[in-house]
Formats: structure tokens, C-alpha cells, sequence
């Protein structure tokens, strides 16, 4: 067979297409699932978490293991990937070892059952949880089912996986050093967080845990993500897309490889940019997170309602203001950066102490997780919802700092 010239000059492929019918969106499509499937500065990250677990491993001594991980970095950088992929390497059956790390086999049948059941976290041996959703009790509980309850028996190891670790409390955090302390050998922790400080406050906690960094990606090395993307969707049959594109994307999307991908998902494939000869014209291409001055306006007004938790006027004033009058993306990711710049400038000058500063923690990552999730389906039902989301959490941190 000959060989196939890869578009964009590409040597190498590093991404798969993984259909999955749970969920036919372009990032987790090509989200990595092995450890050579990394772009960008978690690519390097991977490589180092692997050899220093796989390492002490050939060694076979489980004194030598590391078994907790926080793994942080902005969103959308790669960290909950790499925990899963690394759960899903830990229970290979066949691993095998290739420049210097250690890859899952990708054919056995823990390889294709984790990758099938763990997006909808119900794999014995790879468990996550979003901490948002957890109350108090619960993570105790978590612990107890997961490591200790005998249901993973199966299992080669298991793997805890918390996202939005900022968001466990003071009781909770205790309860995972304890675990800590006496974790079996085929135990493994990660917590997950965009904002670790919280965490990080907990000294004895970290004492027993490594955490690894994933630093911001550049506008280069998302570019290179989306070149490989777009080169497997262009072998399977799409289109080309053509550069200028994918460089546009790369420079418009806040450093966020995920918001790139959905770009490219909502806006170039699914956007009516492709013309009757099957080419994309860039004309149409409408990429622009930075809301402008005037719709900014709306944002500052509607980020002080929301801060004031008023349920009835954010409301209100979205559908007066903002519903079919403006890019309804656009404004959601302006509102989601002026909600964390603003909110924590907010907490700061107070001095406001931890609770009321996960309330607001929760109130950011309330509004992002629940307009991601509803955005493809009805934006305007998105912002509704992502916005009914974050005022729980905001009406519950004013009257936290009402008596202070």
C-alpha cells in the first residue's frame, strides 16, 4: 500500500476518531486516550507522570509508587484527560512501552470497556465524580465505595478520579488524607482543579500527594491540535479546511484548546461556512469570545445582578437584553470571565475567608459547566440555565458575607 500524503504537511497522526454514541462532539471524539495521543504542554506532562508511575512499578516496589495526584491548570488544558488515560493504562492487561513511556495496549478487554463505560463514570476500576455535586457526607461515602466495598475486585487498580477538586470542603479534604495514609498498593488518587489553592492550603494533604502543573497552551500548539483534528475529519471525508481558519480559531479562543475544538465544531463544520464546491469560506468564519464594548455593557450590568444573586432580575434582563439580540456565546464566555475576574477581586478586598469563596468558586463553575453543556442544543436555553445554576451559588455567598 502506498504511502497517504497527510494534509497541512502533518507527519504523523496523533489523535483518533473514537465515535462514541453517548456524546458525537468533536472534542470527545478526539480526546487522547493513550499516552502518545497528547498535544501541547500535556503531552510533556503525561510523559513525565507515566515514567515516574511506570518506573517505580518495574522496579516492583510499591513503597516506590506514587498514588495521589492534583493535577491543575486552566480549563480545558488536558488534566482530567490525563488522569483517565493514565486509569485506563494502570488496568491494561498488555502494556506496552514505546520512547520511553508506557501505552495501554488499546485491545484488551479492560482497555475497550474503561474507554467505553468511564465518560458516563460507571467503570468499576476508573471512577470520577464532579465534587460540585457531592455533599459533605458523600465524599467519605465515595471513598468507602470505591476502594473499600470489594466491587472493583476485578480490577488491576483502582482509580479515584475528583474534578473540580477546588470545591471539596475542609471535612472532605481530611477524610482523602486519611485515605492517603494507608492507600493500597493498587489505589490511585487524582484531584482535579482550575483554581487549587484551596487545596493547596491543606499542607498535610500535599505532603503526601505530587502536583503536576499543566502549563497554558500557546496559540501555535493549538493550532497544531486543530491541524491534527481537521486532518483526520479531511481523511474521513470532510473537506479540507484551510489554514487560515484553523489560525484564526487558535487566536481567538482565550488559550482554551476544548473552546477551539467546539469552534471549529460549531462554527466551521456545523456553521454554514462550506460552499456549494465543498470549501470553507472564511468570510463567514464569525470567531469572537471578546464580547464588544456595547454588548460588554450588558455584561458588567448583568455580572452585578448576578453577584447580588437576584434571580428575578437576571432573568429579566435576559431575555430583554440579551436573548436574539446578541451572539449568545459570546456574551456566556464574557460573563464567565467577568465572573471570575470580578468575583475574585470581590472576595480579595473583602477578606471574605474559604466558604464564601467556594460559593463563588461554585457560582463560576456553575455557570461554565452548565452552558458547556446545553450550548450545541438551545444557546438560549443554555444561558438561561448556566445562569439559574450560578445564582444558587451566588445568592448563598451574599448571605454568607451579609453578617461579616
Amino acid at each position: 500500500m502506498g504511502r497517504v500524503d497527510l494534509p497541512y504537511g502533518l507527519t504523523e497522526l496523533k489523535l483518533k476518531n473514537r465515535p462514541h454514541k453517548y456524546n458525537t462532539s468533536l472534542w470527545m471524539r478526539y480526546r487522547p486516550w493513550n499516552a502518545n495521543e497528547f498535544h501541547g504542554p500535556s503531552a510533556a506532562v503525561m510523559k513525565k507522570i507515566s515514567q515516574m508511575l511506570f518506573q517505580g512499578k518495574s522496579k516492583n516496589s510499591a513503597d516506590e509508587l506514587l498514588h495521589s495526584f492534583l493535577l491543575s491548570g486552566e480549563p480545558g488544558t488536558g488534566k482530567t484527560s490525563i488522569a483517565v488515560t493514565l486509569g485506563k493504562i494502570l488496568n491494561c492487561y498488555d502494556p506496552v512501552e514505546e520512547n520511553g513511556m508506557v501505552l495501554a495496549c488499546d485491545e484488551c478487554s479492560s482497555c475497550k470497556s474503561i474507554e467505553r463505560m468511564s465518560m458516563r463514570g460507571g467503570h468499576p476500576a476508573l471512577i470520577y465524580k464532579d465534587t460540585s455535586k457531592l455533599k459533605v457526607d458523600e465524599v467519605r461515602k465515595l471513598i468507602e465505595e470505591v476502594f473499600h466495598s470489594g466491587a472493583n475486585m476485578g480490577a488491576r487498580n483502582t482509580v479515584l478520579l475528583l474534578e473540580e477538586a477546588q470545591e471539596l470542603t475542609e471535612k472532605s479534604l481530611k477524610n482523602l488524607l486519611v485515605e492517603t495514609e494507608t492507600m493500597h498498593s493498587t489505589h490511585f488518587m487524582f484531584l482535579v482543579s482550575s483554581e487549587p489553592d484551596s487545596i493547596k492550603k491543606h499542607k498535610a494533604l500535599m505532603s503526601r500527594m505530587r502536583e503536576f502543573v499543566i502549563p497554558g497552551w500557546t496559540t501555535d500548539q493549538i493550532e497544531g491540535m486543530l491541524k491534527d483534528i481537521a486532518a483526520n475529519e479531511e481523511l474521513s471525508g470532510r473537506p479540507h479546511v484551510p489554514v487560515e481558519f484553523l489560525n484564526k480559531i487558535a487566536n481567538n479562543c482565550e488559550m482554551n484548546p476544548r473552546l477551539a475544538v467546539n469552534f471549529l465544531q460549531t462554527e466551521v463544520y456545523q456553521g454554514g461556512n462550506d460552499g456549494v464546491d465543498g470549501t470553507f469560506d472564511i468570510s463567514k468564519l464569525k470567531i469572537n469570545v471578546r464580547a464588544d464594548v456595547a454588548e460588554y455593557a450588558k455584561v458588567i450590568a448583568f455580572g452585578k445582578l448576578l453577584m447580588n444573586g437576584n434571580v428575578s432580575g437576571c432573568t429579566n434582563f435576559l431575555y430583554d437584553n440579551i436573548v436574539r439580540k446578541v451572539n449568545v456565546g459570546n456574551f456566556a464566555y464574557s460573563v464567565g470571565s467577568f465572573m471570575r475576574e470580578n468575583f475574585g477581586r470581590f472576595a480579595k478586598a473583602g477578606n471574605l475567608g474559604d466558604e464564601p469563596m467556594l460559593e463563588l468558586i461554585r457560582g463560576i463553575t456553575a455557570f461554565n459547566r452548565t452552558f458547556y453543556d446545553y450550548r450545541n442544543i438551545n444557546p438560549n436555553d443554555a444561558i438561561v440555565l448556566a445562569t439559574m445554576e450560578a445564582v444558587k451559588h451566588t445568592h448563598a455567598f451574599r448571605l454568607m458575607t451579609k453578617n461579616k
